[in-house]
């Protein structure tokens, strides 16, 4: 999966858990191969207290294999405000085509924000997540990505804080094959539990006293912050 794919955390378990990297011959990584070999319940005792949210998902896809149910393990990654943001995102994705739905108090969370921004021809791509980490990809394909152990910074709660009204829009499947916004538009996209919420804004929304002018002022503070490091 590419970079930029990964930004919206709407991939399957079992895809996540294709592109997953293990350190070799720990629990996860044999955990993993035994799904692969057709021996879901060696897995699932191979993966129980490794570290997560790697270890539930390898159990949920091993309940699902012996014809149980994963809930209880997919909703303890998605509902757990302490893991990484796109973990918690792919666990709402697979609950949600289990016909599984949030709680309200997790479907009013902004789990992350993707914007992305035509210049010159090419595309720039910031993401900001609950957790505090940040990806900026530009349009020359070269990524600036910061992780963090101490939550979001103001810069990110301001981001979230300010898309919150996106999680009105209706969500839709994301379309991987839909062409890049037009020139002068911006397409700012919400992610949450519930899915993924997504508009496409001309230069008069995010000019001053625009509907979403606050939202890009704090994207646009976030991202010169973000470019500042080093590409990853």
């Amino acid at each position: 999966m590419s970079v930029y794919e990964l930004l919206f955390g709407d991939q399957t378990i079992d895809d996540v858990m294709m592109d997953a990297s293990f350190p070799p011959g720990g629990a996860l990584d044999a955990g993993r191969s035994r799904m692969w070999e057709g021996q879901p319940q060696e897995a699932a005792n191979l993966v129980s207290g490794s570290i997560e949210p790697w270890a539930s998902f390898i159990v949920a896809l091993a309940r699902q294999a012996q014809g149980q149910s994963p809930v209880k393990q997919l909703r303890s990654v998605a509902e757990n405000g302490f893991l990484e943001a796109r973990p918690r995102l792919w666990a709402w994705t697979a609950l949600r085509k289990l016909g599984e739905q949030p709680a309200q108090v997790h479907a009013a969370e902004v789990l992350g924000v993707v914007a992305e921004v035509p210049i010159d021809g090419g595309v720039d791509v910031l993401s900001a997540y609950a957790d505090g980490s940040v990806r900026y990809l530009n349009q020359a394909g070269a990524l600036f990505a910061r992780e963090t152990s101490e939550g979001p910074s103001e810069l990110v709660v301001a981001v979230l804080t300010e898309a919150f009204p996106l999680l009105s829009v209706p969500p839709a499947p994301r379309d991987p094959e839909a062409p890049p916004p037009e020139p002068k538009n911006v397409r700012i996209t919400a992610l949450s539990a519930r899915g993924i919420h997504r508009v496409d804004l001309p230069d008069s929304a995010i000019a001053k006293g625009g509907s979403h002018q606050k939202l890009f002022t704090a994207l646009t503070r976030l991202l010169a912050d973000t470019a500042q490091q080093k590409p990853a």
